[in-house]
């Protein structure tokens, strides 16, 4: 679900925050590893990698779309995890990798969030 103040002014505002090479843009997401506020890019904006997990909600573009059908078909695994696993590794930590196939960002602090309260049986146990 959106987030309290969510509103078409402030999307555009953010999205003028990312990179134009991007493909897919999560609205919010976890951290399953820790690393994402070493990913930092621009204000509000980070770069997705390997320990993103989430697709509550994303825009993606026709690029992000062909993109992501060449990673997750066939689909091998949870497509939030398939989603984030091809990329380059990172100098600092060889078993991390930026997600690069689909280009891919996250909005910091996110714009949605996991309704978990209407949807129980969720793999994620936070």
């Amino acid at each position: 679900e959106f987030l309290p103040g969510f509103s078409e002014e402030l999307f555009l505002h953010r999205l003028a925050e990312v990179p134009k090479d991007w493909q897919v843009i999560f609205l919010g997401g976890v951290d399953a590893v820790g690393f994402q506020d070493l990913l930092q890019i621009t204000p509000g904006v980070r770069r997705v990698y390997n320990g993103s997990r989430e697709t509550t909600g994303y825009v993606i573009n026709v690029e992000g779309v062909r993109s992501a059908l060449e990673v997750c078909v066939p689909l091998m695994w949870q497509l939030d995890t398939q989603m984030t696993m091809h990329g380059i590794p990172c100098d600092w930590h060889p078993e991390i990798a930026i997600t690069t196939k689909p280009m891919s960002y996250s909005f910091w602090p996110p714009l949605v969030v996991q309704n978990k309260e209407a949807f129980p049986t969720d793999v994620q146990k936070d």
